[in-house]
């Protein structure tokens, strides 16, 4: 680690390692509140925005010209594609109010429908595995978000349009309305196992539609490593502004970490309980190929 704002992780004691320096180096206070959420991450494959599917976009080529392909807004609007779950999944889900549009965002961001929302985790290790589970060739990444910070910077470019709660805030930005600009965190309420296990927290996108890597400003980055090259602490102040750091995971390494991830308990089992999760463990379990023995 020589301070740059990314990291290469080869282990899960690497990875827990960083995270121990960013604690810290992150204290906010001499008696940091440990029932306190500081840290969220999200781990996914390495060109994959932060930013909700509803909005993902990509570039076809044709005749030599660039054209923009809005994957899921072509032809319909985000409102239009909530809309359409919320009639189809009332005769399964009952007790929401139509208007509730939060909530079925929710239901809807669960079972795969595309929102403005986007998954975080509380859980490191959960983390972790959702970026080594990825069978994509290229190196994934987890990206850790400091919440304190994160919220200081949300209030100095939002803190005129924090009168409104988040929910009715949120209700308005689903309705195709004008809401607060920068994404908003907050803990949701479980509708599931899943969701506890996965300990996860979401995040909803505002009026910018960019990913969070360009809401956040470079100097906003944290830095890796609270140790000089000679072992001395680096002055911590360095890191009241803080928001962003992205870890990247060796991917020859990836079947090694899962199978550390799995002795620690974490696993397609745990994370997706029921004989669907229970299923896919035993697939993956035993599941073999000689690349991973030329990791260990």
């Amino acid at each position: 680690m020589d301070g740059s704002s990314e990291v290469t992780i080869g282990s899960i004691e690497e990875y827990l390692q960083v995270i121990s320096e960013l604690s810290l180096t992150c204290r906010l206070d001499l008696l940091d509140n440990p029932t306190s959420t500081k840290f969220l991450f999200r781990g996914i494959d390495k060109d994959w925005p932060l930013l909700p599917r509803v909005f993902h976009e990509d570039i076809k080529k044709w005749e030599g010209q660039d054209f923009p392909n809005n994957k899921y807004t072509t032809w319909a609007t985000e409102k239009i594609i909530l809309d359409t779950f919320i009639t189809e999944a009332s005769a399964f889900i009952t007790g929401i109010s139509p208007k509730n549009l939060l909530k079925w965002a929710e239901y809807a961001q669960h079972y795969g429908v595309p929102t403005r929302l986007l998954d975080w985790t509380s859980n490191p290790l959960v983390a972790m595995y959702f970026a080594c589970c990825s069978r994509c060739n290229a190196d994934p990444v987890v990206w850790v978000l400091h919440l304190a910070n994160y919220y200081r910077f949300r209030n100095e470019h939002d803190g005129c349009k924090d009168k409104l709660t988040i929910a009715k805030n949120a209700n308005l930005l689903l309705a195709g309305k004008e809401g607060w600009d920068y994404p908003v965190v907050y803990l949701p309420y479980y509708v599931d196992q899943r969701m506890s296990a996965q300990s996860s927290f979401f995040m909803i996108w505002g009026n910018k539609k960019e990913p969070l890597q360009k809401l956040i400003p470079p100097r906003n980055r944290m830095i890796p490593s609270n140790l000089n090259k000679d072992g001395v602490r680096r002055n911590t102040m360095s890191q009241k502004q803080g928001i962003l750091l992205k870890l990247t995971i060796c991917n020859d390494r990836k079947q090694h970490i899962m199978r550390q991830l799995d002795m620690l308990g974490i696993n397609k089992k745990t994370l997706f309980p029921g004989l669907d999760g229970v299923g896919k463990y035993i697939e993956w379990k035993f599941r073999f190929d000689y690349d991973e023995a030329a990791e260990s």
